[in-house]
């Protein structure tokens, strides 16, 4: 049976001043060698950064290079190959004076190729396999530690895959802040991506950044091809993507309650048509019906209000109309004029030319304001 491999990484996208840590997934740039496999790769160097980031780096270059030029049949055979050629560059860069990485490395080189696995190692460095909601050690037993850069990656693991078996392949840290229980739990029940983003909230939680791992699972390709696979390649420790989260969370919720809200989106049409049928039938012949009625009622009283009570209060209302209208236009406003004394004077206090005065003719006469 033919397999594929969805996996997502762990890691960081800025570096770590204290070490050098990083995980790569490599497959070969030519497509003929597909065929071959992909390599998985993790490369913790507990030194600062430089010089060991050009260690690390070339570890996994080498390790590519030479394993993807093989042209043996037999995948065991090429891996072993281009191990030795990995320790060979281990053994000049130490010629060379870089010698701090020796006992300081911790690393898994592995291979997968369809149902087939091959996994070295060096330091404390872990690879665990899941399989029928049961967790194995594959790196199970101590490395010995070699200052011989040539033994560097000696020993080689080999095994079968089965479909839906999941490989965890990390640095030790990761078990400083989870037990290998709470790692189950996780990864039995979700896919790659999910247990990614999980593991990664809790080390967020505890400020834990100098973690890498990568955790792949064993697929058929007809399980690719008849379903859209959830394969993002990595999370960041150091980066927190809110909507991956709450897209990977609604997927999976939508995918519980898709059925119910189906069902329930299929009653509540059922029920906008029966009322709206009820509205047609029912409520709209009555209601266009009371509407007639009241437009003709409505007209019958303005007819009414127009022919018989509008004239009747006219007739009522004209006499006393018209009988103001003669009164005011026969009133006439005539100021009464009252005669001066003989003394001339009207009031001794009051000032000459003052409002109770009207001069004509020489002659003051008052004029009585009273109307």
């Amino acid at each position: 049976m033919a397999y594929e491999i969805r996996y997502t990484r762990l890691a960081n996208s800025t570096k770590i001043s204290d070490r050098y840590i990083t995980v790569q997934v490599k497959n070969s740039t030519d497509p003929e060698k597909l065929k071959m496999g992909t390599i998985f790769a993790l490369i913790e160097i507990t030194n600062p950064w430089y010089p060991n980031s050009q260690i690390g780096q070339s570890i996994i270059n080498v390790l590519t290079q030479e394993y993807y030029k093989q042209d043996n049949e037999d995948l065991l055979t090429n891996f072993e190959n281009a191990l030795k050629k990995v320790n060979q560059n281990l053994a000049r860069i130490t010629q060379e004076g870089e010698s701090d990485w020796i006992g300081n490395i911790n690393a898994i080189l592995a291979l997968v190729c369809d149902n087939e696995i091959h996994l070295t190692r060096t330091g404390k460095a872990e690879a665990f396999l899941f399989r029928d909601n049961k967790v194995n050690k594959i790196t199970d037993g101590s490395v010995q530690i070699t200052e011989n850069p040539l033994k560097t990656f000696f020993d080689i693991v080999s095994g079968e895959i089965n479909k839906k078996d999941k490989i965890l392949i990390t640095s030790p840290a990761l078990l400083d802040y989870l037990s290998q229980k709470e790692i189950q739990d996780v990864i039995s029940n979700n896919s790659p991506y999910e247990s990614m983003v999980t593991i990664s909230q809790f080390l967020r939680q505890e400020k834990a950044r100098h973690i890498n791992s990568v955790l792949l699972e064993i697929n058929s390709k007809s399980d690719s091809e008849n379903h859209v696979l959830d394969n993002k390649d990595v999370v960041y420790l150091d980066q927190v993507s809110n909507i991956n989260l709450i897209s990977t969370s609604a997927k999976k919720y939508m995918s519980q309650v898709g059925p119910t809200a189906e069902n329930f989106s299929k009653s509540v049409t059922d029920s906008y048509e029966k009322v709206k049928h009820f509205f047609i039938k029912e409520v709209n012949p009555r209601t266009k019906s009371a509407w007639e009625k009241t437009k003709k009622i409505s007209s019958d009283g303005y007819t009414h209000l127009k022919t018989k009570t509008a004239p009747q209060v006219k007739s009522m209302i004209q006499p006393i109309s018209d009988k103001v209208k003669t009164n005011i236009k026969n009133y006439v406003f005539k100021p009464k004029i009252e005669e001066v004394p003989s003394n001339g004077i009207l009031d001794e206090n009051a000032e000459p030319y003052s409002v109770n005065y009207y001069e004509s003719n020489k002659n003051k006469s008052k004029i009585n304001m009273d109307k």
